[in-house]
């Protein structure tokens, strides 16, 4: 089974979730959002069970919206949301991978207030998530997801839970424990641990903040047509699922352009980009480090 740090099994549990549990206890103002976000891996060699296996460089881009739903009462207030994303994969030949993984899913967020130290977070997140240029019933998949998070002091805030994705296989990847952590130090200092990053910051102005994060990019698809290629004597492909994982690590700078207006972007290496079919026992990683650029930009209306 493969060691995961809190942060990352939280994205290997519930990929289509908002980002509720990023910045446990900080409350989001209730106004409808709109964010795209994009990342560009460079090309990586990749093998498969000691084997060379081609390689593939990665462009993953993304939009999601939310939309606040009247609260219930004075301390229950649901979200409505969806999310479009999409793994273009540039693969070099000989590389057994589809070239296009994409999804699709609303999500149904409640956050609950418990008097003044414990919130509760729970989503529901049913959606597509499959490999090729449309969608089935056979991408068709369901999340979960439950925080509880405590307010320990001003400065301080902490989670727990867990995550559930039922395209997922594997022990390590279906139900998975979650956790957070948010942590004001110093005036200025933010750290966080979370989903999907996990980072430190430093607010230099109001509006202009400089980060060091590890970012997770993972998604589980679902495979329809074996995508051919492949060191000979690998298994059949088909009809399966390949889990996407890709590691980000660097600095970013988080911009507010305006009111309401966000921005940020970061430049580093992804020292791991990885694609398994589990259910196969098979998996593709990269030989080596690479670089990576990413951006996104959101506005709240």
């Amino acid at each position: 089974m493969k060691t995961y740090s809190v942060w990352m099994m939280a994205a290997a549990g519930a990929l289509a979730l908002p980002i509720l549990a990023q910045e446990p206890g900080r409350e989001r103002p209730r106004a409808p959002s709109l964010r795209v976000d994009a990342a560009f891996t460079a090309s990586a060699d990749l093998e498969a069970r000691g084997a060379p296996a081609g390689g593939m460089a990665v462009a993953r881009t993304g939009v999601s919206a939310e939309l606040p739903l009247p609260a219930l009462d004075s301390g229950t207030w649901p979200t409505l949301g969806f999310r479009y994303q999409e793994h273009r994969l540039d693969r070099e030949a000989g590389a057994p991978l589809p070239d296009r993984l994409k999804s699709l899913s609303l999500n149904l967020a409640v956050a609950h207030r418990l008097g003044e130290e414990w919130t509760l977070i729970g989503a529901v997140s049913p959606g597509f998530s499959e490999a090729g240029s449309g969608f089935s019933s056979a991408g068709l998949h369901v999340g979960v997801f439950a925080l509880a998070n405590r307010r320990i002091s001003p400065a301080l805030t902490a989670g727990i839970g867990f995550a559930y994705d039922s395209l997922s296989r594997g022990g390590s990847g279906r139900v998975i424990p979650v956790a957070g952590l948010d942590w004001a130090p110093a005036d200025g200092w933010r750290v966080t641990l979370g989903y999907p990053r996990a980072g430190l910051a430093y607010e230099f102005t109001p509006d202009l903040t400089f980060e060091f994060k590890v970012e997770a990019d993972f998604a589980s698809y679902r495979v329809n047509d074996d995508p051919g290629g492949g060191p000979a004597g690998r298994p059949a492909l088909d009809r399966t699922v390949v889990e996407y994982e890709g590691l980000l690590v660097g600095p970013a700078v988080a911009w507010r352009a305006a009111p309401g207006f966000t921005a940020r972007i970061s430049a580093g290496l992804a020292p791991r980009v990885s694609a398994e079919y589990r259910r196969r026992g098979y998996e593709l990683k990269a030989t080596d480090t690479v670089g990576y650029v990413s951006a996104e930009a959101g506005y709240r209306f």
